[in-house]
């Protein structure tokens, strides 16, 4: 198994029996052009927020920034060339994290929803979990990509509370968790924005064409195989 891959437990971690496995999947480091691509996606929060009025903001308590509007864009449809190398990496470690269960999933109609979330200084994105996001389809795999940070560290959960784990934020790494693990940030204090892509990956039939879940404005079509 892939040194990438760490299981957390397979065991019930509550009296009430709570049977759900708690993995994490850690990326090696991506090297990417971080200033040019901060740079676009600034630019480009301007244009979401004045575009789009804020929605939901999935429970994380900044109703008018650019994660309440997540439901109005999806960071594989940009086209500049600093996200096409973030989407690649993205996709790469999807695949090599599949690969660790062969036959296992049925990967030929896969969907994804992926965002962004700027926080500026004493901004913190509260404790929530993304499962809840998806009623209209199943949603197994989420993740993490920090772009731009000072000093900061995400913390994961168990469903229960009972484990706790947190992982320090480094530019170009990509963490892989279940869509239910809790999670939250830490305060963020640096004078510069902390900026991190995060996304949930669906796999089911209501990612067929013309499925329900692809009527979502912010859900597209997800291919193992990059588009040439």
């Amino acid at each position: 198994m892939s040194s990438h891959l760490t299981f957390f437990s397979t065991k019930p971690l509550s009296p009430l029996g709570l049977g759900v496995p708690y993995w994490q999947w850690r990326s090696d480091i991506l090297t990417f052009d971080e200033k040019e691509t901060c740079k676009f996606l600034l630019q480009t929060e301007k244009e979401i927020i004045k575009k789009h009025p804020p929605s939901a903001d999935g429970g994380v308590y900044l109703p008018y920034s650019l994660g309440a509007r997540y439901k109005f864009f999806n960071f594989f449809n940009f086209e500049h060339p600093t996200a096409k190398v973030l989407q690649k990496f993205i996709r790469d470690n999807v695949k090599l994290f599949l690969q660790e269960f062969p036959n296992k999933f049925d990967t030929s109609q896969l969907a994804i929803s992926c965002w962004y979330n700027v926080l500026r200084k004493w901004e913190k994105i509260a404790y929530h979990a993304h499962a809840d996001n998806s009623n209209l389809g199943e949603s197994f795999i989420s993740g993490h990509l920090t772009v731009a940070c000072e000093d900061t560290s995400t913390h994961y959960y168990s469903m229960c509370k009972k484990n706790h784990w947190k992982i320090k934020n480094v530019p170009g790494s990509l963490i892989l968790f279940p869509s239910y693990i809790p999670h939250e940030t830490e305060v963020h204090y640096g004078e510069h924005p902390r900026i991190m892509i995060a996304f949930d990956i669906f796999f089911n039939k209501e990612c067929g064409p013309g499925g329900p879940l692809l009527k979502e404005g912010n859900v597209i079509p997800f291919k193992l195989e990059e588009l040439k």
